[in-house]
């Protein structure tokens, strides 16, 4: 009976060393070193997606060139070519898909298993590891070397070897650099900063973005200084030139500039004004100019620039009810004292949801009131029980951390205030 080989499982049990690359010496010999490096990489960034995000066997995965580059040092040239070498070998099958139409890979290990099992042979010796003594001297044979440099090299040394005999009495050589490794020119050499130039459309919308209030700023490099533009900077010039070329996703068409300052306008307004939804901000905080466009991993909205280019912003007060108000002077008094005490008296309209937890607030003070009254010592009225409500906050909390949600919270009506009365000796 056959015995069934997981030709999978025996390349990575040879392969998979945590801190180091093991790179055979079948894949250098059959690859060359880069593309070994690069193939090693591929096969234990699958063998990772597979362990902690259940990737299937039969599926493709997908790596982005930043993290192979971040993992194996390889540029993304040597990485194209790399990856060519190895698709023409059959070793990887590329399939184009997804959302982006990106690479994604598949890697046949059964090619890769029937290589690691094949005799290992050095090109001189036969069997790798069985070594013969060779004479010191060259071979009587021609060398042929496989690239014109070699020769250029070799010539110009043996040339410089030969004129550094003669000039010694005794026919030997001088240590010295060949002439081809010779610099003529003692003048110092000057480099000149690289300059880079940008698209004049792309970087009008990354000035307008920058320029706008309230919405986290770019870092651009300086033009003028020759500096060389970071990834995410090089990146997002991308991602806009695809926006207004129509070829950032396949069912996209093209944008033009003002329709992208149109979003932007849109989502400073989501953004910055607390009158308009999302009431919660936070949601909002891990957009910039790089994610605006698509963001696949976003729970709320995964392309914010097609919902701020399609819809107007929506006013709160046009989408959130009203809590109803059991006491309207209490909700008024709790306003005064937060703005007072916590934002220091600075002006501020609250927008629906705000006045919701105002009201939340009041309406659970009335139940407090009527239980610590039956324990206060001295007569404490309603007034007085919305300041000392704001100062049992700021008792416990820093300023800067009090939030509103605070005066709507159970917890500072049934636990806090009491507590803090009892510090102060108003009620037993």
């Amino acid at each position: 009976m056959n015995e069934i080989i997981d030709y999978e499982k025996e390349v990575i049990e040879n392969l998979m060393r945590k801190r180091f690359i093991s790179l055979p010496r079948i894949f250098i010999k059959e690859f060359g070193p880069t593309t070994s490096i690069y193939l090693y990489n591929l096969i234990e960034w699958r063998d990772y997606l597979q362990e902690y995000q259940h990737l299937s066997s039969d599926k493709p995965f997908f790596i982005t060139r930043d993290k192979i580059r971040e993992k194996t040092f390889l540029s993304d040239e040597r990485q194209s070519l790399s990856l060519k070498k190895l698709v023409e070998k059959g070793i990887i099958i590329v399939e184009r898909g997804g959302i982006r139409n990106r690479n994604n890979y598949k890697i046949d290990f059964k090619a890769l298993y029937d290589l690691i099992k094949k005799p290992l042979e050095s090109p001189v010796n036969g069997k790798y590891g069985e070594s013969k003594t060779h004479s010191l001297e060259m071979d009587s044979v021609d060398v042929k070397y496989p690239h014109s440099i070699n020769k250029t090299i070799l010539k110009s040394y043996n040339e410089t070897e030969h004129s550094l005999r003669n000039d010694r009495p005794d026919g030997l050589s001088y240590n010295k650099t060949p002439s081809l490794l010779i610099r003529r020119n003692t003048n110092s050499i000057e480099f000149q900063p690289k300059q880079y130039t940008y698209r004049k459309d792309v970087m009008s919308v990354i000035s307008y973005w920058n320029n706008s209030p309230g919405l986290p700023r770019l870092h651009t490099p300086n033009d003028d200084s020759g500096r060389i533009p970071s990834k995410s900077f090089l990146q997002i010039l991308n991602t806009i030139a695809e926006v207004i070329d129509g070829k950032f996703l396949q069912a996209w068409p093209s944008y033009s500039v003002e329709d992208i300052i149109k979003a932007i306008d849109g989502f400073k307004i989501r953004f910055t004004n607390p009158d308009y939804s999302p009431a919660n901000k936070s949601t909002l905080k891990g957009i910039n100019l790089t994610t605006l466009f698509w963001n696949p991993y976003s729970s709320y909205i995964q392309s914010m620039f097609l919902e701020c280019l399609n819809n107007p912003p929506i006013l709160l007060k046009n989408t959130v009810v009203k809590e109803k108000e059991l006491n309207p002077q209490l909700t008024v008094w709790l306003q005064q004292f937060y703005t007072d005490k916590v934002l220091l008296g600075q002006p501020k309209v609250f927008n629906q949801v705000e006045i919701n937890k105002f009201i939340k607030g009041s309406n659970l003070l009335i139940s407090s009131m009527t239980n610590l009254r039956k324990r206060a010592n001295l007569l404490t009225g309603p007034m007085e029980f919305c300041e000392y409500t704001v100062d049992a906050l700021l008792n416990q909390f820093p300023r800067e951390q009090i939030q509103i949600g605070n005066i709507s919270s159970e917890w500072t009506y049934t636990e806090l205030l009491p507590r803090y009365l009892g510090k102060l000796g108003r009620i037993d």
